[in-house]
């Protein structure tokens, strides 16, 4: 599925943690050309299965994964960055604009 970039499995409350690694984490790691999954409104995905979801996809969307770096190193140097902007910036957050993960818990 190469040509796959978007998916959203939105409004969905069967979707849970279970679901998640058994098909969605797969998904994004055998599909890497996957840019956004939107996960509105299943509530029952843990926070931190969003956040591995959102770690996913924000490799997905890297430069570092065409420079051919692993995904564990990738993110520590995101997360390097992200610590770099938010002190340089006095605390005001990260302007991470790679994460194109919608994880809101179900809010409408």
């Amino acid at each position: 599925l190469p040509a796959l970039k978007h998916i959203s499995v939105s409004h969905n409350a069967a979707i849970n943690d279970k679901c998640v690694t058994q098909y969605l984490q797969p998904l994004l790691k055998a599909n890497t050309n996957i840019i956004t999954l939107s996960v509105e409104g299943c509530p029952k995905i843990s926070t931190a299965k969003r956040k591995q979801l959102s770690d996913m996809l924000r490799y997905n969307n890297s430069f570092l994964k065409t420079m051919g770096f692993s995904t564990e190193f990738s993110l520590a140097i995101l997360e390097s960055v992200d610590m770099i902007e938010t002190m340089t910036k006095g605390g005001g957050g990260s302007s991470n604009t790679t994460n194109n993960a919608t994880t809101n818990k179900g809010e409408e």
